[in-house]
C-alpha cells in the first residue's frame, strides 16, 4: 500500500508539475495575446483617428466640390442664356438677310427677264438689221479687195519691168557716150598717113559709126518701151486709185449702216432704263 501510495503521490506531483508548466505557458500566451490585443487596439484607434480625419477632409472636399459644382452650374446657366440670346440674334439676322436676299433675287430675276428680252432684241438687230445690205457690202468688199491685191501685183510687175528697162537704157546711154568719146578721139587722127589711106583707121571709123547707130536704134526702142511701161504703170496706178476710192465708198457705206445699227442698239439698251434703276 505504501508503494502504491507513493506512486500515486509521485504521479500527482508529476501532474502538478505539468499543470504548472501548462499554466505558465497559458499565462505567457495570455500575456502575449493581451500585448497583441493592446497593439491592435492602438492600431484600431489610429485607424479610427485616420478615418475620422479623412471623413472630415471628405466633408470639406465634398463641400468644396458642391460649391464648385454650383458655381459651374451657374456659369453654365449664364453661358446658356448668352448662347440662346446669340442664337436668337443670329436667327433674327438670318431672317433679315434671307428677306433682303429674297427681295434682291426677285429684283435680279426681274432685271434678268428684262435683260433677256433686250438681249434677244440686240441679237436680232445684230443678225438682221440691213442684213441684205451688209451681205452685199461683204461681197463687194471682198471683190474690191481681190482686185486691189491683183492690181498691186500688176503694179509691182510693171514697176519692176520699167526699172529694168530704165537700167538697160542707162547702160545703152553710157555705151553711147563711150562710143562718142572713141569717135572724137578717133577723129583726132588722120586716115592719110604717109600719103596713103590707113585702112584699119577707116575700118575702125566705120565700125564705131555702125556701133553708134545700133546703140541709137536700141536707145530709141528702149525709150519707146519705157514710155509704154510708164503709160501702163500710170494706168494701173489710176486703176488702184479708183479701187481705193471704191473701197472708201464701201467703208463709208458700212460705217453708215453700223452707226444706224449702233443707234438702234443704244435705243434698245436705254429702253426702260429708269425703271431698271
Amino acid at each position: 500500500m505504501t508503494q502504491e501510495h507513493e506512486d500515486q503521490i509521485q504521479s500527482m506531483e508529476y501532474e502538478l508539475g505539468w499543470m504548472k508548466n501548462q499554466k505558465e505557458t497559458v499565462e505567457e500566451a495570455v500575456q502575449e495575446m493581451e500585448t497583441k490585443v493592446s497593439e491592435r487596439e492602438e492600431v484600431i484607434n489610429d485607424l479610427r483617428e485616420d478615418v475620422e480625419s479623412q471623413r472630415v477632409q471628405y466633408s470639406f472636399d465634398k463641400l468644396f466640390m458642391t460649391s464648385k459644382c454650383l458655381s459651374l452650374k451657374e456659369n453654365i446657366r449664364q453661358e446658356e442664356e448668352k448662347y440662346n440670346a446669340s442664337i436668337d440674334q443670329l436667327h433674327a439676322k438670318y431672317e433679315q438677310s434671307e428677306n433682303r436676299l429674297k427681295q434682291r433675287m426677285h429684283l435680279i430675276e426681274k432685271r434678268a427677264s428684262k435683260f433677256e428680252g433686250k438681249i434677244k432684241l440686240i441679237t436680232s438687230t445684230l443678225l438682221n438689221h440691213k442684213r441684205d445690205a451688209l451681205m452685199e457690202h461683204k461681197m463687194r468688199s471682198r471683190d474690191v479687195t481681190a482686185k486691189l491685191v491683183e492690181m498691186n501685183e500688176k503694179i509691182e510687175i510693171a514697176n519692176e519691168k520699167r526699172s529694168k528697162i530704165q537700167s538697160y537704157l542707162n547702160n545703152l546711154e553710157q555705151a553711147m557716150y563711150d562710143v562718142e568719146k572713141q569717135l572724137q578721139d578717133h577723129s583726132q587722127t588722120s586716115a592719110l598717113q604717109g600719103g596713103r589711106i590707113n585702112i584699119s583707121h577707116a575700118r575702125k571709123k566705120r565700125r564705131l559709126d555702125e556701133e553708134y547707130e545700133q546703140i541709137l536704134n536700141k536707145i530709141e526702142l528702149k525709150r519707146d518701151e519705157l514710155n509704154t511701161a510708164e503709160v501702163e504703170s500710170n494706168r494701173l496706178e489710176k486703176g488702184k486709185i479708183s479701187l481705193n476710192d471704191e473701197m472708201r465708198g464701201l467703208e463709208k457705206s458700212l460705217v453708215g449702216i453700223l452707226v444706224e445699227q449702233q443707234k438702234t442698239l443704244l435705243s434698245i439698251a436705254s429702253r426702260d432704263h429708269n425703271g431698271d434703276g
